[in-house]
């Protein structure tokens, strides 16, 4: 017996409406889980910054530790989503597979925190960089948002989808302007910033324990996986032309950034002649920007600059890319404080903006089974840029203290050029495909 049209109409917008309402509250505790994991990690930071300087670890010292730690990002990001996406792990779970590894993230960072204040040595200081390959809380949030957007019949627009994804973006922000802030002033010892740290992540694992489950049908039932020991980094989502645009735009996004990095710092010691009150206020303002960015204002982006269509995306992205790069190009000229700050502000909010959209397309472009994979990649990307951009940016400069910036600017060009060409026939394309596909199945 067929039911009435009326009631199938009833019964579908009860569904859409019951979905929408798990993605606003999977949003707001996964972005709280996650803040509470930024402040725990950023608490610690003065403290960690001064036990170091006393250990003796200078420069060199604190490079090694970084690009070890980009490396061990490398591998555990894409490790970590793989383990996300698992089958198997989801049947045994009950359909809460993402929220098992943000808990193994949250043991991790633990670890990390308490290795770090226990270290009496160097060599100490080497073993506690090894939990941070399991620290993938981030990533598999936005794996965990995307099923959430997925869920939705119909599909969700692209405003909601920035709101979504920038919520966890705006949690970091703001997470990275009150944590230091709080273990610098607050918490007058290590200790005690380590107490607060790991009761951060004591309730972040409550938050996590109260996100929704996710209920997503795969898009390819009868795809084929790769067999055997790499079997890991085999990640279908990451075949399609839109995929592989989106990580050559991301890795040049990513290079431009880090190799930047390396004569900024030189520029706001020598030149702005920065001590550790003007670093707080600076890293404190960018922070505020960025948070803003991601959780206010790219929706509204999005939905004012013809954000819901292709062109519109397009033109977007593109010239948020070139503005960024004039932003920094301004900056190393700039010897004024106060316009410093406004340009520093400026470019994180388009940067913020562009971040976000691009968090969004990701979203949609992988199938709901490859989303934690495919953000681990991403962030795999980013660590591998993160190592080679500064690599390069200490050697550019050596060779000439211009080249960084003439590379870093090219770089920005190279974005708005690729972006321009590229973006609407690819990406923009293939995920509004998508969305009218799922359209047409509800």
């Amino acid at each position: 017996m067929c039911e009435p049209p009326s009631l199938k109409n009833e019964k579908a917008h009860k569904e859409v409406t019951k979905a929408k309402e798990t993605l606003r509250r999977g949003t707001l505790l996964g972005a709280a889980s996650y803040a509470l994991v930024a402040i725990a990690n950023s608490v610690i930071l003065p403290h960690q910054q001064s036990r170091r300087d006393a250990m003796g670890c200078d420069y060199l010292c604190l490079g090694s530790l970084s690009s070890a730690r980009s490396a061990l990002s490398l591998v555990g990001a894409t490790m970590v989503g793989k383990l996300s996406d698992s089958t198997t792990l989801d049947e045994k779970l009950g359909g809460n597979k993402r929220k098992f590894v943000l808990v193994i993230g949250l043991f991790a960072a633990a670890c990390a925190i308490i290795s770090d204040h226990q270290a009496s040595s160097l060599s100490d200081l080497w073993v506690g960089i090894f939990p941070n390959a399991l620290q993938q809380n981030l990533s598999v949030s936005k794996a965990l948002l995307g099923e959430y957007q997925e869920s939705i019949p119909g599909g969700v627009t692209t405003a909601d989808r920035a709101w979504s994804a920038g919520m966890l973006g705006m949690a970091a922000g703001f997470s990275l302007m009150i944590g230091p802030f709080v273990g610098a002033i607050l918490l007058r010892t290590y200790q005690q910033a380590v107490v607060a740290g790991l009761c951060a992540l004591l309730l972040a694992a409550l938050l996590v324990y109260l996100l929704p489950s996710s209920k997503v049908q795969a898009r390819d039932k009868n795809r084929q996986l790769k067999k055997g020991l790499l079997s890991f980094i085999d990640i279908p989502s990451a075949r399609s032309p839109a995929a592989l645009f989106l990580i050559c735009i991301r890795l040049l996004s990513a290079l431009s950034f880090h190799i930047y990095q390396t004569i900024w710092s030189v520029y706001m010691k020598e030149r702005l002649h920065f001590g550790p009150s003007e670093y707080g206020r600076f890293f404190s303002t960018v922070g505020f920007f960025y948070a803003i960015s991601q959780g206010l204002l790219a929706k509204q982006c999005l939905e004012r600059l013809g954000g819901e269509n292709p062109r519109g995306r397009t033109l977007l992205l593109a010239f948020s890319s070139l503005l960024i790069g004039g932003a920094r190009y301004s900056a190393l000229h700039t010897t004024n404080t106060f316009g410093i700050y406004s340009i520093f502000s400026f470019k994180v909010t388009v940067y913020g903006v562009m971040s976000t959209i691009l968090s969004a397309d990701i979203s949609q472009i992988a199938a709901p089974e490859d989303l934690g994979s495919f953000f681990g990649l991403f962030t795999a990307v980013e660590a591998g840029a993160g190592m080679l951009g500064s690599l390069l940016g200490g050697a550019l400069g050596y060779l000439h203290p211009s080249l960084p910036l003439i590379v870093v600017v090219g770089l920005n060009l190279s974005i708005f050029a690729t972006v321009l060409l590229g973006y609407e026939r690819t990406v923009a394309s293939q995920r509004d495909s998508f969305t009218e596909g799922k359209k047409k199945v509800q």
